[in-house]
């Protein structure tokens, strides 16, 4: 920085007095001169003598330049770059080549290699100042919207940072698009102006709104069974002024192209499309995108170019049973046939075959049994054995299973262990008991659980029907064979009616006299409770009647089945937002995590891995929930939109086995980022003048960048005339000027 000023010899007011003297003096020579020398000699004469006495003025004044320098590395500029959203998403600033390139890269392009001073180059969005990035040309953006305000004044307060070098000076490089409620940049600006720190600016992006195409599903979440037709329905806009060709694109999760369709986009007409697809891949949540392509450079927006949708599969409705008998008696026969020929029933069993030693302490060793149980396994059709052991004692070992069918003889030797594993299955893990025959022998703990008293045993004397409610368990899945009637009895079948109800119990299926012959309550604890006084309905395999036996068999067991087995609870059940997740605001991503005995886990150990767009990966601890026993939360803040893989991993004790857990939501751009797209330079004009720094302009002198006036500088004064070539030069002037007198004869 340079001033300039003058050192007289004398007081101005004599110099003045002399100068005006010699001026005179100069005039009238010039008018007695005027017969004497011709007039171009004459007025050379008269321009020699003006410029001898401006030089003698000149050298009176002693004018001088005063040159400030900052010190080199006693102070340093700080470089501050918006790298928000609104900065990488629009492409309205223009590259000397005149094309179109994003406000980021316009930005950057700006800056030198090396600048004239110490800098510390800084980028910020919402969340405070952070380091320039390593290759700014392939940097993305920082989350959250931008708050241009507080970055300059956590600028301002670096001067504050122990061993910081004095401010002399910040740079903005931004659009001025701030978008942050609580930041102000003319409050920060004002307090810039306090310090006497100027803050000059470099706009990019243009003040008007760029038109803008864009393509959006109508839908973010889609439930449908699998292998079931769907479709997506797709809308496209736009608002540009001219219609053009474009393309929609419907890719899968891994963004491989599925479809493509061309359409004709134009201003306030928007395009409906639907793309029909069938769910044919593994049950879970199945993320799908489009995007469109093909609109013209001058795109306002492009994040808005490209939506996501998850689409949940459900799989086929599948029940797994477990079966606990006294002995392999016909009911687990017909029973087995019954899982073989339905498509959606798992069925294993646990049999006792055998007595221990003291139950056959009278007979010969060799005619002992060598095994008391028998456990089939029957998964996808397939049955095998399993090792030799009783019914189950763990809670854990129901895990598995959405019911259980438990013969009331199977269960008079159970231990207090056992009872409790069953219970728990039923009241936390919202499983479904069917207790079949008569309840005498049960336990105590599992008697409980009977919903109706007073029982009375009966013998079918001739052939009967049986009527089934079609308003409780029969609702949705009873066809007519399972009607008022149609269900028949044969001669000699054995079974309990039940008098007294339970309150909460309802009758699903009664005998010819209107008796109670299946009672079921809906609502013990999280699970089911049914108890069926019949141990023979094999039986109506074989009745005599022209409806079929084994279809109305069938379809009893699967009806029943089915609806004890829909309250389970899965071990770990994700806690994620139904709705779509604002891109950049911090959410709760949760999970309930039961432990092996079905209560909430409060010392467990979950992790969860985000698989975000872009195929990159994050791994989070989850901390659990104050509020919650076995709720697992973090907090997570989205930094794109699309559609984010959440695989949750759950260990509930040391000793159990890890448990995994998938599910998906979606992140989209709602923040005014993404809105508000039109640059604002005046605001940033103001702030450069209201802080005496400079409005920059492309390309940018950044050596004469204004600096604060606090900062140490090197000071060096220069007088203008006082040197030889001035003096040589005065001197031709005035020999100049005698050689003319002399030559045309004037002294």
């Amino acid at each position: 920085m340079s001033t300039y000023s003058f050192q007289p010899l004398c007081p101005a007011w004599v110099i003045a007095m002399w100068s005006l003297i010699c001026l005179g003096l100069i005039l009238h020579a010039w008018r007695r001169q005027r017969d004497e020398v011709p007039p171009r000699i004459r007025a050379w004469l008269l321009a020699l003598r003006l410029v001898g006495l401006a030089f003698l003025t000149m050298l009176m004044l002693r004018p001088w330049r005063e040159t400030t320098v900052p010190q080199p590395g006693a102070s340093r500029v700080v470089v501050l770059a918006d790298a928000s959203a609104s900065m990488f998403d629009h492409a309205d600033a223009l590259g000397d080549d005149g094309k179109p390139l994003r406000r980021w890269d316009a930005a950057v392009a700006v800056l030198p290699e090396s600048l004239p001073w110490t800098a510390e180059r800084l980028r910020f969005a919402a969340q405070g100042l952070l380091p320039w990035p390593v290759e700014p040309a392939t940097s993305s953006a920082l989350p959250g919207e931008t708050a241009i305000g507080n970055a300059l004044d956590e600028a301002l307060e670096s001067r504050r940072r122990p061993g910081a070098l004095p401010l002399a000076a910040i740079v903005l490089l931004t659009d001025g698009c701030e978008t942050a409620p609580d930041s102000s940049l003319i409050d920060a600006a004002k307090r810039a102006k306090a310090l006497r720190i100027p803050v000059s600016t470099y706009a990019v992006g243009s003040p008007a709104t760029p038109p803008n195409a864009s393509v959006s599903f109508t839908m973010s979440h889609i439930a449908v069974c699998q292998d079931e037709s769907f479709a997506l329905p797709v809308r496209a806009t736009s608002d540009f002024p001219t219609p053009f060709p474009a393309q929609v694109t419907l890719c899968d999760g891994q963004d491989n192209p599925l479809s493509t369709r061309q359409i004709s986009l134009s201003a306030d007409t928007p395009v409906e499309l639907s793309f029909e697809l069938t769910a044919a891949g593994e049950p879970g949540d199945h993320a799908y995108s489009v995007r469109l392509s093909g609109q013209p450079p001058q795109d306002g927006n492009p994040t808005d170019d490209r939506d996501a949708v998850v689409v949940h599969v459900e799989p086929p409705p599948r029940h797994r049973l477990l079966y606990l008998a006294a002995n392999p008696g016909w009911e687990w026969r017909f029973l087995r046939e019954v899982a073989e020929g339905a498509n959606d029933l798992e069925l294993s069993g646990i049999l006792r075959i055998g007595r221990d030693d003291e139950s056959h302490g009278r007979l010969p060793a060799d005619f002992r049994p060598t095994r008391l149980f028998h456990h089939y396994h029957l998964h996808d059709g397939v049955a095998s054995d399993a090792e030799d052991r009783g019914f189950p004692t763990e809670a854990a070992e129901y895990s598995d299973y959405d019911a259980v069918v438990l013969e009331c003889a199977a269960a008079a030797d159970f231990t207090p262990e056992q009872c409790a594993a069953l219970l728990a299955f039923v009241e936390r893990h919202g499983g479904g008991l069917l207790l079949t025959g008569n309840p005498e022998p049960l336990p105590e703990e599992l008697s409980r659980l009977i919903p109706v008293r007073d029982f009375e045993s009966r013998q079918a004397h001739v052939q009967s029907s049986l009527m089934a409610n079609r308003d409780f368990i029969f609702e949705a899945e009873a066809t007519s064979r399972l009607g008022a009637g149609k269900i028949v009895m044969p001669v000699q079948t054995r079974y309990l009616v039940g008098h007294s109800l339970k309150p909460a119990a309802r009758v699903a299926l009664r005998d010819d006299r209107g008796d109670a012959l299946l009672v079921a309550m809906g609502n013990y604890g999280a699970g089911r409770i049914a108890w069926l006084g019949l141990e023979e309905s094999w039986r109506w395999c074989l009745a005599d009647s022209e409806l079929d036996g084994k279809a109305i068999h069938r379809e009893f067991w699967e009806t029943v089945l089915a609806w004890l087995g829909q309250n389970r609870q899965p071990v770990l059940r994700p806690e994620l937002p139904t709705d779509e997740v604002a891109v950049g605001r911090s959410t709760q991503l949760g999970i309930w995590v039961t432990g092996p005995d079905f209560l909430p886990a409060p010392a467990a150990q979950v992790q969860m891995r985000v698989n975000m767009p872009g195929q990159e990966t994050r791994l989070l601890a989850l901390s659990p929930s104050p509020d919650e026993i076995g709720l697992y939360q973090v907090e997570f803040s989205p930094p794109v939109p699309g559609a984010y893989a959440v695989e949750f991993s759950a260990l509930a004790t040391p000793e159990a086995v890890a448990v995994t857990a998938q599910a998906m939501f979606l992140a989209k751009d709602f923040s005014r980022e993404a809105q508000e797209t039109a640059a604002q330079p005046e605001l940033l004009a103001d702030v450069a003048r209201l802080t005496g720094g400079a409005v920059l302009h492309s390309p940018v002198n950044w050596a004469e960048l204004p600096l604060s006036r606090e900062i140490p500088f090197d000071v060096s004064r220069q007088y203008l005339l006082e040197n030889a070539g001035v003096a040589c030069l005065m001197v031709l002037v005035w020999c100049l000027e005698w050689w003319l007198r002399r030559r045309h004869g004037l002294k």
